[in-house]
């Protein structure tokens, strides 16, 4: 008499690790999901903080004439506003978000530095700026 051989056919376990496999995909479809909306949701109040961190500053940061101003675009990617010229006005109309000197998260839930850019009167702290109605 034959001693019995024991253990798993390769179709027994090709079975096994095609049930995994189809468990392990209806796992990870949700989580993706769930991440992905995490990370919009993340994304917009990041968002609504620079938002209301320009509207802090404008509110703070005024011309000689009393109107607000925005911060000057990021042009090196310091994160820091650029310095305005000799007749107050910022090199360029648009750049990186200036995050450093608003106080707020610089890039968004993907890893992406947000963009900034507004009309060059919005950013002059010379007698421009904009009327701010309450």
């Amino acid at each position: 008499m034959k001693p019995r051989q024991q253990g798993f056919t390769l179709i027994e376990l090709a079975i096994v690790m095609l049930v995994l496999t189809i468990l392990a995909a209806g796992l990870l479809v949700p989580l993706t999901t769930s991440i992905e909306t995490r990370r919009i949701a993340e994304t917009n109040n990041s968002m609504a903080t620079i938002q209301d961190a320009l509207i802090g500053y404008a509110m703070s940061h005024r011309t000689a004439s009393g109107r607000p101003y925005l911060p000057c675009p990021d042009t090196n990617n310091d994160g820091m506003e650029e310095a305005r010229d000799a007749a107050g006005y910022c090199p360029a109309s648009r750049g990186g978000l200036p995050w450093i000197t608003l106080g707020v998260k610089g890039d968004d839930a993907w890893g992406n530095r947000y963009t900034y850019a507004a009309d060059l009167r919005f950013y002059s702290n010379n007698q421009s700026g904009f009327v701010s109605t309450p």
